[in-house]
């Protein structure tokens, strides 16, 4: 599996979260840009990673955070209000 990236950002406080998945492990920076908190975790097997990935990913949804993508190509979306 090729590194998957998703950043989210909820507009009222400024905060970011920034996901990656790099084969089995998952990296998450967490924050204001100025000041971003890095955890890693290491999982068994890369079909937990992706499922943690997508988990961690719907409860910032659920928080107000929403889509930000920065290297947007021409027909994609930037970011999601």
């Amino acid at each position: 599996m090729k590194e998957l990236t998703h950043q989210r950002i909820d507009i009222k406080s400024e905060k970011v979260l920034n996901i990656t998945l790099k084969d089995k492990r998952l990296i998450s920076e967490t924050g204001k840009k100025e000041k971003l908190k890095t955890t890693e975790k290491e999982f068994s097997d890369a079909e937990d990673a992706l499922k943690n990935f997508y988990e961690r990913e719907w409860d910032a949804l659920k928080k107000d955070f929403v889509l930000a993508n920065q290297n947007a190509e021409t027909g994609q979306r930037r970011l999601i209000i």
